[in-house]
């Protein structure tokens, strides 16, 4: 048996654009949104003081939130900072509640009471000294208390407002999409087809080439193994060179393994994906000689670590020209 459950909220509140009032976290917003458009410095058409103070305006005009002009400066730890804080605050309310803990008993009594506890279960138990016992536990399903800062209908709307404005792009670039994930999209751009309008206001797309490699650039190559795992060539016109760019989920790309990892690794394992089934496929082994793990609460050593590198791709049927069909189509 299957039980849907329906929630009504008798009162709610939307940000109202034009009179820049309502909403439940618009002073948030406004506080980090303010700090990371300073912290970005000056958009690259603000060629002279005309366009600065038009630019200004037209921010106050659109998101009601007023930048200081003597604040505007190129900080890239300043907008980072100012990014995570806005992109991690909607997660946050999504976060579950079932978090392990950890106690320190300095006494038989209160050791056995943990142990004891019919509402906690004791994951881990490491003894620091003679007289102290660390014991990580968690709260069993039936007994956790949901935190203050919870709240998935808040996370949940977030989320799918996001994926239906992310859809609203895929729809029109079509088959011209390559890659996208949460709050990007990387597609073939052609002269006489439509392009997804670059913006600096709160919701629009951003040119993410620009700012590390320069106005103009572009990829000239990609390659993609699955979620989050791709590689690109992007060419930049002012210095008339290109560079690789390699993004892979779970490994850690560093001098060592960049020399197996690459561009050029990637796109030679691509015919793998059509010719052979998961477990033929190929794999690219990459080592780390001092990998520093943790073993459990308190013990972090460094040690050989070994991980196995291949294409996966089992959420659609696999065409052997690479496109890509739903299951059963």
């Amino acid at each position: 048996m299957r039980i849907h459950e329906v929630w009504h909220f008798d009162k709610t509140t939307q940000y109202d654009p034009d009179t820049k009032e309502g909403g439940l976290f618009s002073d948030y917003i406004n506080t980090f949104l303010k700090l990371k458009q300073e912290a970005d410095g000056w958009p690259s058409h603000c060629k002279t003081e005309q366009d600065k103070l038009r630019y200004l305006e037209e921010y106050a005009a659109k998101e009601g939130v007023q930048l200081d002009q003597l604040a505007i400066e190129k900080n890239d730890g300043k907008s980072s900072l100012a990014k995570l804080m806005l992109n991690s605050f909607w997660g946050k309310f999504g976060q579950r509640s079932k978090l392990p803990q950890t106690t320190f008993a300095n006494s038989l009594s209160s050791y056995m009471e943990l142990l004891l506890d019919q509402t906690k279960t004791v994951k881990n138990i490491r003894f620091v000294s003679d007289d102290v016992a660390q014991l990580q536990w968690e709260y069993d399903d039936e007994y956790i208390s949901v935190g203050s800062n919870t709240n998935v209908f808040i996370a949940a709307y977030t989320t799918a407002q996001a994926r239906l404005k992310l859809y609203s792009y895929l729809e029109q670039l079509d088959r011209r999409v390559l890659y996208f994930d949460t709050d990007s999209i990387i597609y073939v751009s052609t002269p006489d087809a439509w392009d997804p309008p670059i913006g600096s206001f709160l919701g629009d797309m951003t040119d993410e080439l620009r700012k590390p490699y320069g106005e103009g650039s572009y990829i000239t190559e990609f390659v993609s193994g699955g979620p989050k795992n791709y590689a690109y060539k992007v060419y930049r016109p002012d210095r008339q060179s290109s560079a690789t760019v390699c993004k892979v989920r779970g490994i850690t790309l560093n001098f060592t393994s960049e020399k197996q990892i690459n561009f050029e690794s990637m796109r030679q394992l691509l015919p793998s994906l059509t010719r052979a089934r998961p477990d033929e496929r190929t794999n690219i082994s990459v080592y780390y000689p001092k990998k520093i793990q943790r073993l459990n609460p308190g013990t972090v050593v460094s040690k050989l670590s070994k991980k196995d590198y291949r294409l996966v791709y089992t959420k659609r049927a696999l065409c052997d020209n690479y496109t890509k069909k739903p299951y059963g189509f």
